[in-house]
């Protein structure tokens, strides 16, 4: 875990909420994102979902989004929780945090995904919901939805969008990432390597 300042330490304790992305943040996820893109003819170099949203005509978004689905639907047969994730969001919700999911995934891999696992959660905003990630507006939206300031939110995910979604919206930014640390880790507020760190953290700032 990266080295804190007063005022991280600060906004932990003063925290109402807990936002989460789902793949590889609470669950897990054996995506293929080549196979995907080779479905669908999306270059490596561009994000699936935008990429997606510039074809020119409605049959060609909708079949390539149809495919992209497909991957996400048999992902979600064969996810399970990642180790002290379970844990952390059952402490959580005996501290009172309000919690939610948002993804960018598609609502009934999701669904799918949190059925098959029994995650406890029950606000969830995926893509069909708001623009995705790294925009925020899913995150300002479950804010409003709780009437609660975003400072005193987290967001925490695994990726650059998780981040930069969570910095976007004004919230506290955590990181998940298993080493190397990627550079993206620098725009984090928080970084830990596995979720036993996170809790161990939460368990001794949070005074929710």
């Amino acid at each position: 875990m990266k080295a804190l300042s007063s005022g991280i330490e600060q906004l932990t304790a003063n925290l109402k909420g807990i936002i989460f992305d789902l793949d590889n943040t609470l669950l897990s996820s054996r995506l293929d994102f080549g196979k995907i893109r080779a479905a669908i003819n999306c270059p490596k170099s561009e994000d699936i979902i935008a990429f997606i949203e510039r074809l020119p005509t409605k049959a060609q978004r909708d079949d390539a989004m149809a495919r992209v689905v497909a991957f996400e639907i048999e992902d979600a047969l064969h996810s399970n929780w990642l180790e002290y994730a379970k844990d952390t969001v059952q402490s959580f919700a005996k501290c009172g945090l309000q919690m939610a999911i948002v993804t960018r995934n598609c609502r009934d891999a999701a669904l799918l995904k949190m059925r098959e696992n029994q995650v406890p959660i029950n606000v969830l905003l995926s893509r069909e919901d708001a623009p995705p990630k790294p925009a925020p507006d899913a995150l300002v939206m479950v804010a409003n939805q709780w009437s609660i300031d975003p400072q005193q939110l987290a967001y925490v995910g695994d990726y650059k969008y998780d981040v930069d979604a969570a910095n976007n919206a004004g919230m506290l930014s955590v990181l998940l990432a298993s080493n190397p640390t990627p550079d993206y880790a620098s725009s984090a507020d928080l970084v830990f390597s596995d979720w036993k760190g996170l809790h161990q953290y939460f368990e001794k700032h949070l005074t929710a």
